[in-house]
């Protein structure tokens, strides 16, 4: 057991020399340590006041040596940093970026891409820059600030969707699909291998960061975009077994055959029709084969047509042949045209199914010859005192064939009626005659027999039309025309029942005046016209009455209204002027008289003298033109039901015409008459030469007047106040103009 030796304390009285103490190598370590410690200790202490005194003085501001894309943000305050960095971003952005594809180049400003500089992040990052982690980690940072610098990022803002459209507007001019390798069928028949071709695409995520990293450091240098190549789906070495499948299905026109002709598809159509699929497999279109089928089928295609019958150029009777119904089966004529294209084959039938009419043939030749029969030579037409002929043509035109399938006999002969009667139409004009009634002439008020009564004809149309189509079904060769005689109403006896005891209507008009040859026309028109007696029910006719207006008939040349060498009418010499004097009197006697009238025309221009009272009314004329082949006429209607007369007497001074017959007790109602637009005349002398007069011997025979439009009603009542007749006679006159004549007969030219 080791015990330590007490401890002893010297007296203080006592002395003790020691020996000097000499350190020994160990000690002198120690002691160099301790020394470097309190040194190291001391630095450490006065690098710590150091950096204390640096935080404190940058406390609010940027730490020496911080810089955002080379900008230098040493001690500035916030704001500063703020107003420093906006500057710096905006000066780049106002420089277009360039974009680049190879030879390509595109420029995109800062803001179509949707970037834009985070200001505030910006900022916070430059004020953070020193001032997190520990109180070794900022001195670090100031240190490496100080002694090299620190470069920051500026904090950005993209929007996703502006990036993609900016660069979305440069891809087309870029980008494209990529081209599948695929076999072209030429119409030679070759099958030739097209490579296939990469497509190119934007990597937009890729394209987006290098355009970030240009930027982040504030860099003008052209950025290139991300490319991707896009391979072809379908490539060059996929399709390379199916090259001579291929070429054999166009090595050769495929051929379709049927009853009805031929059809070819060409090498060219074939081409169309026919390719290799992805896998290098031959591949038929068939919805194009089946639309090529079916545009043969729309060519044979057909209904089964029944035999019929015709005529032909030479009047015969001939037969339509019958026509089979063809139908293709569209289906399996496919089926066929394809395989035939798969396996190389170069003919095919076309299928065909096939039916017959109900009519054959030899049925419809069978009835040809029956309609031949049936119309023979024709038919002759007889009657009492002549005859004529429907020829075979005839008989044949109206002949109807009607074809009756569903029916034993099949054809049905029949004629056409309207067509025979139409047929037989000149012959019932050439063969009419009217029935002539007895005519009766008023002579010195005693009724004078003029003609006697004849009987007419007429085919009855019917009657014979029903005669002709016994005839033929009689096998007979000739038929007499049904004729029906027109017996007259009246006959020479009826005079005995004629009583004219009152006057219906009459009037007169003043001539006194007038020159010689038309005074003469005038009663020589009055003569012819009096005393004619009109039965009831009959048509009074100034111009039948009349007859032709010529020298024979004893006219004279006087004065009328004729066309004028200007388009226009006026008054010259003609043969009869002077009748419608006539025709007016009678005109304005049967019109009190209350007869209906038929045919009227007024004149071109009014003539005063018509329209004196009592009986003239301004508008009430009739002018008359008779030629040898027309004429414009005055008619009109006895309906008094009784014979009524017509009495004119011309004594030199005025016309007189009288309507004779039974009072029917008739009330006339005329009001006076509308006059409406009025036109006032040109009293401007008009000349004309004529040959009528001596040469230097002038006449008057037209003054101005104004025209005008006159509108005359009259109302026909019965003793019971029934209306018997209501008319409103309307007539325009042109304004007539003064003119006058001037004489270019020479003496020696009346010799």
């Amino acid at each position: 057991m080791n015990v330590a030796p007490p401890l002893s304390t010297p007296r203080p009285d006592s002395t003790r020399f020691d020996r000097a103490h000499r350190p020994t190598a160990i000690e002198k370590v120690s002691h160099a340590a301790t020394i470097g410690l309190v040194v190291s200790f001391a630095v450490l202490l006065l690098s710590v006041a150091a950096f204390t005194v640096f935080g404190f003085r940058y406390g609010d501001r940027v730490y020496p040596g911080t810089t955002i894309a080379s900008l230098d943000l040493s001690g500035m305050t916030r704001d500063e940093v703020a107003v420093a960095v906006d500057s710096r971003f905006v000066d780049f952005s106002e420089t277009p970026l360039t974009l680049t594809a190879g030879e390509q180049s595109f420029d995109v400003s800062v803001a179509e891409l949707g970037i834009t500089l985070d200001r505030e992040a910006t900022v916070d990052r430059a004020m953070a820059h020193g001032r997190s982690g520990s109180w070794w980690d900022r001195s670090i940072a100031w240190s490496r600030g100080a002694l090299r610098g620190n470069e920051l990022e500026p904090s950005l803002v993209v929007d996703a969707e502006e990036f993609e459209l900016a660069i979305g507007r440069i891809a087309p001019e870029v980008v494209f699909a990529p081209s599948d390798a695929r076999v072209d069928l030429t119409s030679t028949g070759e099958a030739l291998l097209v490579d296939d071709v990469p497509g190119l695409s934007i990597d937009f995520a890729a394209t987006r960061e290098r355009t970030l990293d240009r930027i982040v450091a504030m860099d003008q240098a052209p950025i290139a975009l991300a490319l991707v190549a896009e391979p072809a789906a379908v490539q060059s070495a996929d399709l390379q077994a199916g090259l001579p499948d291929a070429e054999r299905a166009v090595s050769s026109a495929v051929l379709l055959n049927s009853d009805d002709g031929r059809w070819g598809l060409s090498r060219s159509a074939l081409s169309a029709l026919v390719w290799v699929d992805s896998s290098g497999g031959l591949q038929v279109r068939r919805d194009g084969v089946d639309e090529y089928v079916r545009g043969i089928a729309a060519q044979i295609d057909r209904p089964a047509e029944n035999a019929g019958i015709t005529v032909d150029a030479s009047g015969a009777f001939v037969v339509v042949p019958q026509v089979d119904s063809a139908s293709v089966d569209v289906g399996v004529t496919t089926d066929r045209l394809v395989n035939a294209i798969e396996n190389g084959s170069t003919t095919i039938d076309i299928e065909v199914a096939r039916t017959e009419p109900a009519i054959h043939n030899a049925t419809a030749q069978t009835w040809a010859d029956r309609a031949d029969a049936l119309v023979g030579d024709g038919l002759e037409l007889t009657w009492n005192g002549g005859s004529s002929q429907l020829g075979r043509a005839d008989l044949t035109l109206a002949l109807l064939i009607e074809s009756r399938p569903d029916d034993r006999d099949q054809f049905a002969l029949s004629f056409d009626k309207a067509i025979l009667a139409e047929l037989l139409a000149p012959l019932e004009t050439d063969l009419y005659l009217e029935q002539q009634e007895a005519q009766f002439r008023l002579v010195n008020d005693q009724i004078r027999f003029q003609s006697e009564a004849k009987q007419g004809r007429e085919v009855n149309v019917e009657d014979s039309v029903e005669a002709v189509l016994r005839a033929i079904d009689n096998g007979d060769d000739s038929v007499e025309l049904a004729i029906a005689t027109l017996e007259p109403t009246y006959t020479s006896s009826s005079r005995e029942s004629i009583s004219l005891p009152d006057v219906l209507g009459q009037s007169q008009t003043y001539y006194g005046d007038s020159s010689d040859p038309r005074r003469e026309n005038v009663e020589r028109a009055s003569e012819i016209e009096d005393g004619w007696l009109i039965p009831p029910d009959g048509v009074y006719s100034f111009a039948e009455i009349m007859g032709l207006v010529d020298e024979a008939n004893g006219f004279v040349t006087g004065y009328g209204i004729v066309a004028d060498p200007n388009g226009g009418v006026t008054t010259a010499p003609v043969i009869g002027g002077g009748i419608c004097q006539v025709s007016t009197t009678i005109y304005q006697a049967a019109f009190w008289a209350g007869l209906p009238m038929i045919e009227r025309w007024a004149h071109p221009y009014w003539i005063r003298t018509y329209g004196q009272a009592p009986y003239g009314v301004q508008g009430l004329d009739a002018m008359v033109n008779i030629e040898p082949d027309w004429a414009l006429d005055l008619k009109f209607e006895n309906n008094t039901g009784n014979w009524i007369a017509l009495v004119m007497v011309a004594d030199g001074e005025n016309v007189y015409a009288e309507i004779r017959g039974t009072d029917p007790e008739w009330e006339i109602d005329v009001p006076e008459p509308e006059i409406t637009d009025v036109i006032a005349p040109d009293d401007e002398m008009v000349y004309y030469d004529s040959t009528e007069l001596p040469r230097g011997e002038e006449l008057q025979v037209e003054h101005a007047r104004e025209g005008f439009t006159s509108t005359i009603a009259r109302t026909v009542r019965d003793a019971d106040g029934a209306v018997v007749d209501e008319y409103a006679y309307e007539s325009t006159y042109s304004a007539s103009r003064n003119t006058t004549l001037r004489g270019t007969r020479d003496a020696e030219d009346t010799e």
